[in-house]
């Protein structure tokens, strides 16, 4: 089931990309990756990933912006986007849910975190 699956995971810090497409790759997935929104947003209308997970804390443009551009492009308005986030504020998790997205997983994260979360939201989207 998995080998058809595309995750896309935007963050600004490499070594949590690395991390996570790691752990993504090792399991299946096939894994793209982009270190600021500007270039996820460009590579969600390429490639259509199955899922984003995305960084709310970048550079230029932040996770909330570029969920934002997301939700305004017909290709890429329903890709379900896991905020992934050392912000656990009760007011920034509101914020990207108002926005759209799919669910949070909290930095520091388990493989069972990134699992049960990406799990949960592609179980979401094919029922």
């Amino acid at each position: 089931m998995r080998q058809d699956k595309t995750i896309l995971i935007i963050d600004d810090e490499q070594n949590i990309r690395d991390s996570l497409a790691d752990l993504l790759s090792v399991n299946g997935y096939f894994v793209l990756q982009s270190d600021s929104g500007a270039k996820g947003v460009e590579l969600a209308q390429t490639h259509n990933p199955d899922l984003i997970l995305c960084d709310i804390m970048m550079p230029k443009m932040d996770g909330y912006q570029t969920l934002e551009i997301l939700r305004q492009n017909d290709k890429t308005s329903t890709i379900p986007v896991i905020f992934v986030t050392a912000k656990a504020e009760k007011q920034a998790f509101e914020r990207g849910m108002q926005l759209g997205a799919a669910d949070y997983l909290l930095k520091p994260f388990t493989y069972k975190d990134v699992s049960l979360v990406i799990n949960r939201c592609l179980a979401r989207q094919t029922s």
